[in-house]
């Protein structure tokens, strides 16, 4: 019996894994301001969603054109104990009357950045990596990296 349970710690850790119960996240807590030309645009549904969850969380903008939500994290039964996760997320804005827009991504190796807080400007649709989105970060990135 005791090498049975030797053997089963050897191949776990051989596959770099530990059966230990844990969330990782997928997406981090993501705030912020939606505006059109400086004014604020209030009822536009704002959707959170993750590649590796299915997850998806949703929240309308008030009155002044805030908005917050997340983090979005998944349940993993095992802790891989070499290498980092991946992660990537989009947020994108459906405004009423209007389409949806992919407004911010992020994606990288590790763990997702810490709360964003965004400022998006539906007038401001830029182009960054190639991927349309009019929201930067408080630090003036466009991109969640």
């Amino acid at each position: 019996m005791k090498s049975n349970i030797t053997v089963l710690g050897v191949v776990l850790a051989l596959n770099a894994c530990v059966p230990f119960p844990n969330r990782r996240l997928c997406a981090p807590e993501v705030s912020g301001t939606l505006v059109r030309a400086g004014v604020p645009v209030s009822g536009a549904e704002v959707l959170l969603s993750a590649v590796f969850t299915e997850d998806t969380a949703a929240v309308l903008s008030d009155g002044a054109g805030k908005f917050k939500l997340g983090p979005l994290s998944k349940l993993h039964l095992t802790k891989s104990v070499l290498g980092d996760p991946l992660y990537r997320f989009s947020l994108r804005v459906k405004v009423p009357g209007g389409g949806e827009s992919l407004a911010f991504e992020g994606s990288a190796l590790g763990a997702p950045p810490g709360p964003l807080v965004l400022y998006c400007d539906l007038e401001r649709v830029g182009v960054r990596s190639g991927r349309p989105g009019f929201c930067v970060d408080s630090k003036g990135r466009a991109e969640g990296k």
